[in-house]
């Protein structure tokens, strides 16, 4: 079951982890929409009616454990391993138009509020004004080269928001008023404009990226869901006054999860208890956060329609948990969670289709499918064992990958493990055969002493299972007596990745 986080703020979005405690409760609480209807704007238009199998359950005794040993070889892996380091990548420069002598004083910063006002007196203060108004000057005469901001994976496309506006976004996380969308060729490198967005008179910001069925879909940084149209923004209307953030899948939907924070007005002398939350607004009005709405739905481009999948109301108790929200999640071909039945210590995974009773006191859905289960006992120090249940053959495979590494993702029918942290090897394997393939040594000098010296992130998304390296370049080192640290990191970042339709064996 997928744990979410719920984020204090309206233009927050929910963050995801994985989590396998008891949540025989909670996993009642988080209910699908009755019915199969659509839903669009929160109205019910016409039923889409579907043929559901008949629900099946599976006892863990009703499965023949086969257990499979680690076999590693040398051989060539089964798939092609595609690369392109990134950092190379160059967008060219631009100058943002709030820099133009009509509008730049406009947006011209309070220098004095950006000075550290130290003890040397007025003087000292007004020398730093006047440097940091140079240095203004100068940049609004000096092109900016286009920095990344957001990206998505397809395959072998990435797609990119790349901002020219180093003057009113300096941080890279606000409203800017010069940025592309770029599509990049993986295998050459090549880039292509998709859509501009110049103009002093409006900034924007762009939160997420979505490929899905040959149209580039955003979310905007106000939360307006958007698609692309030969280079023109189009808006799609969808519960306005929620936040939303596409749900990245392998199952070829296109699932969005929004979420509406609630607060209520209180007196401004109110004092909050110990477990309530306060916000004050820019006049020090003050609202009592009481809770949040998050609702999962599905977009059906082909009739301009939207089904709502699951609805969670979150009290103010639960968003403050730190173990996050239960939710389904969908790994696979369906939505998926886990339950404990009574005062078994043993888990179930549960989809719309089917129970299975898998006999474990700790699991993790790796792909939940119509007619296979693969599920990993472990995920932790010590060690990890990975199922494989066969609906049909009513067989469960069993791999013990301790050997190997803690991380696993299962993608078009292969294991994929991986090493906790940012140094080690990854490895295929052919679960039915115990076949396994070294395929990946991360690279460099990494003797643990900073753990930002190389960062590695994987993605599982639909046709394509893709990772990151990032490798430390340049970096700042602090002393603080016999205290270490490092600030400024600098990376040479390469994209990795594995297409579908080109994995053979």
């Amino acid at each position: 079951m997928k744990r979410i986080a719920a984020f204090i703020t309206a233009a927050a979005m929910v963050a995801c982890c994985f989590s396998c405690e008891d949540k025989n409760k909670k996993s009642s609480e988080a209910k699908p929409a009755a019915g199969d209807t659509t839903v669009s704007d929160g109205s019910v238009d016409e039923p889409v009616i579907q043929d559901k199998p008949e629900f099946r359950e599976f006892k863990a005794e009703d499965f023949k454990t086969i257990n499979v040993n680690i076999t590693k070889t040398d051989k060539e892996p089964p798939f092609t391993l595609h690369s392109l380091n990134i950092t190379d990548l160059d967008f060219g420069e631009r100058i943002s138009p709030c820099k133009g002598e009509k509008y730049r004083d406009r947006y011209k910063p309070d220098f004095s509020m950006s000075i550290d006002h130290g003890s040397e007196g007025a003087e000292a203060d007004s020398e730093q004004v006047k440097q940091l108004e140079e240095e203004w000057e100068k940049k609004c005469s000096q092109p900016s080269k286009g920095v990344t901001t957001r990206g998505w994976y397809k395959g072998n496309d990435i797609y990119y928001v790349v901002s020219y506006d180093d003057y009113c976004g300096s941080d890279g996380f606000c409203d800017v008023h010069d940025l592309s969308v770029f599509r990049v060729d993986g295998l050459t490198g090549k880039t292509e404009e998709l859509y501009r967005h110049s103009d002093p008179e409006s900034a924007i910001w762009i939160n997420q990226l979505y490929w899905y069925h040959d149209r580039l879909y955003l979310v905007m940084g106000d939360n307006e869901l958007m698609y692309l149209d030969n280079g023109e923004l189009v808006q799609m209307d969808y519960l306005p006054d929620y936040s939303n953030h596409y749900y990245p899948n392998n199952a070829d939907r296109l699932i969005i999860m929004s979420q509406k924070v609630n607060y209520k007005e209180v007196a401004d002398d109110y004092e909050p208890g110990p477990d309530e939350i306060i916000q004050v607004d820019d006049d020090g009005r003050k609202s009592l956060y009481t809770g949040s709405e998050i609702v999962m739905s599905e977009y059906l481009p082909d009739t301009d329609t939207w089904k709502e999948l699951y609805r969670k109301s979150v009290t103010a108790e639960e968003g403050q948990n730190e173990d996050g929200i239960d939710l389904p999640d969908i790994r696979g071909e369906l939505f998926s969670w886990t339950e404990r039945q009574g005062r078994s210590r043993k888990f179930d995974v549960v989809t719309d289709e089917y129970r299975v009773s898998t006999g474990l006191t700790s699991c993790n859905v790796l792909y939940a499918g119509h007619d296979k289960l693969v599920v990993d006992f472990g995920g932790n120090i010590n060690g990890n064992t990975v199922h494989f249940f066969d609906l049909n053959k009513k067989e469960c495979y069993v791999l013990d990958c301790s050997s190997l590494g803690i991380n696993c993702e299962y993608f078009n029918g292969g294991l994929f493990v991986y090493p906790e942290g940012n140094s080690g090897t990854l490895y295929y394997i052919i679960p039915e055969l115990g076949l396994t393939f070294p395929f990946f040594k991360l690279g460099g000098n990494f003797d643990g002493s900073d753990s930002l010296d190389r960062l590695f992130n994987i993605y599982n998304d639909e046709g394509c299972l893709s990772f990151e390296e990032s490798v430390a370049t340049e970096k700042k080192e602090h002393r603080e007596g016999n205290n270490v640290y490092y600030t400024g990191h600098k990376y040479n970042t390469t994209r990795y990745w594995i297409n579908e339709d080109e994995m053979h064996g």
